[in-house]
């Protein structure tokens, strides 16, 4: 078994000392060199062992999905880890050695990273540095932001004070935290607003404060009140059906041109409520697509009725069908305001709308395109929108084509 380097120290003490007073005997020499080569073994056993322990560390802060950086005391980044060159989406060149303040944006406290050094005899700032986090708002170099978690702790070593700095990007988090806040504000709208509505009426009814010739109308916008709230009740559990992968679809093979007829036909009345044209741009019966046309014609209606609401009065929409490539695209294109690029990429997200109250005030949810992005997704296809402020917008979706000789 191999000694422990501190026998071994004190082995080679006692032969060394044994040397100097005169009093070796035969066999010290070998001894001492024996003694010597097992020390070495020991000390490059004890480097392997740091070694290993070293590229342990260097693993496991390359496999955590957590920005990792060490500063100095003035922020200077000494080292780093590879999930930070991702959140930053920078390189090297970008971190190494520059000041952590370079990526920290005006609204966060410089003081988490530039305080007075840690001292022995500096209690509070002790408490103070040693352990502090919060959310705040990191700067790309491309100036692109977003919100992050933020960990500091301070340690000293003999180079000096460092500081230790965790960070991971929390967007999604308060992405969540807008949807929730949304979905309450829907349902205090669009829910609420219409009960009280019905609430309303069963009570004058009840009271009998409504005349026999208002009855009947009364009853009529009550009713259009309840189907409009089941409307939006199917819909919010029809997209989470469809998420989780339970909402039952029956596939049929149909031409694409009873797709738009049929949607058509369904706002027509609408479109001549609001003074708006609808043009169907013909289609050739032998575009086939095979999906359930109750779920495509829902979505057709619901970015129909969408151009019907946004558009000036007096204007038209298109609604179209084309083949192309093996897939048939649908679009409806309208002349109305447009959309500003920095909405539409969360325009099919749910409860998501360019202008809420605008929204509110024609009757929409936020539901309607989160349904139907939902809906093509499952039919293998796909949906956007084209649009510029200004120049209306043209809303697609592509559905595989099916060929006849495929059959």
């Amino acid at each position: 078994m191999q000694p422990e380097p501190d026998e071994l120290f004190a082995r080679l003490k006692t032969l060394f000392q044994r040397a100097t007073m005169g009093i070796s005997t035969y066999g010290d020499a070998s001894e001492i060199d024996k003694t010597l080569e097992q020390a070495s073994q020991s000390l490059n056993k004890a480097r392997q062992r740091y070694q290993d322990s070293e590229q342990r560390i260097r693993t496991l802060a390359e496999a955590i999905p957590i920005g990792l950086l060490i500063t100095t005391e003035d922020g200077s980044i000494e080292a780093y880890n590879k999930e930070s060159l991702r959140l930053l989406d920078c390189t090297d060149a970008d971190l190494f050695h520059h000041n952590i303040t370079n990526f920290l944006s005006d609204e966060t406290p410089l003081q988490l990273v530039n305080r007075e050094p840690l001292t022995s005899d500096n209690p509070a700032s002790r408490a103070t540095n040693c352990d502090q986090s919060g959310e705040f708002i990191i700067k790309k170099p491309n100036n692109q932001t977003f919100h992050c978690e933020l960990i500091i702790r301070s340690f000293n070593d003999d180079s000096g004070q460092h500081r230790l700095i965790l960070f991971q990007d929390i967007t999604a988090r308060h992405e969540l935290q807008q949807v929730k806040e949304e979905f309450v504000s829907m349902l205090s709208h669009d829910l609420r607003t219409p009960l009280t509505s019905v609430q309303a009426f069963f009570e004058l009814l009840e009271e009998g404060m409504l005349e026999r010739d208002a009855l009947a109308e009364q009853a009529r916008r009550m009713n259009a009140n309840v189907a409009r709230l089941i409307g939006i009740i199917n819909t919010l559990l029809d997209v989470y059906k469809l998420e989780a992968g339970r909402l039952e679809m029956f596939l049929e093979l149909i031409p694409a041109s009873t797709l738009l007829e049929s949607s058509v036909q369904a706002l027509d009345a609408l479109a001549a409520q609001r003074n708006i044209t609808l043009n169907m741009v013909p289609c050739s019966d032998d575009i086939l697509v095979k999906a359930d046309s109750e779920y495509i014609i829902q979505v057709l209606i619901n970015l129909i009725s969408n151009a019907i609401k946004y558009s000036p009065e007096a204007e038209s929409v298109d609604i179209k069908a084309e083949a192309n490539n093996r897939s048939v695209r649908f679009s409806v294109v309208d002349r109305g305001p447009g959309i500003p690029q920095e909405f539409k990429s969360k325009l099919f997200n749910r409860f998501q709308q360019v202008d809420a109250a605008t929204a509110r005030a024609k009757g929409g949810t936020g539901l309607g395109l989160a349904f139907s992005k939902a809906i093509i997704e499952q039919h293998g296809g796909a949906i956007g929108v084209e649009s510029e402020p200004g120049h209306g917008s043209t809303f697609w979706f592509s559905l595989p084509q099916f060929v006849l000789d495929q059959a």
